[in-house]
């Protein structure tokens, strides 16, 4: 996991899609964690075209910020990012091991 957010905020300041000066990284030798923005519209262009990742779902937040979940139909990589109205998506989390659960038929018709 920490060898993937490593990865992606090289890959998206290598592409410019964030300046290096918005990769923050917090905490501890246990713990690190990092805050990776950038515009929405070349973040998702990067995911789809560099990591195969596609959007497999969404929804908005009480704050008015859009959650997706991107996921590679070929592997089992995913992303989640979070974007803001003013077009700004941060990533939330990425890793492997994406598996996608079928609804039952009772919750299906919802």
């Amino acid at each position: 996991m920490k060898k993937t957010i490593v990865t992606l905020a090289a890959f998206l300041i290598g592409l410019s899609l964030i300046p290096a000066s918005l990769v923050t990284m917090i905490g501890g030798a246990e713990a690190q964690s990092a805050v990776l923005c950038g515009k929405r519209d070349a973040v998702v262009e990067a995911l789809q075209k560099n990591h195969g990742e596609i959007a497999v779902s969404r929804g908005l937040t009480s704050r008015g910020t859009l959650i997706e979940v991107f996921a590679s139909p070929k592997s089992d990589s995913f992303t989640i990012i979070n974007s803001r109205p003013d077009g700004i998506a941060c990533l939330v989390a990425a890793g492997e091991g994406w598996q996608e659960i079928k609804l039952p038929p009772l919750l299906s018709a919802y």
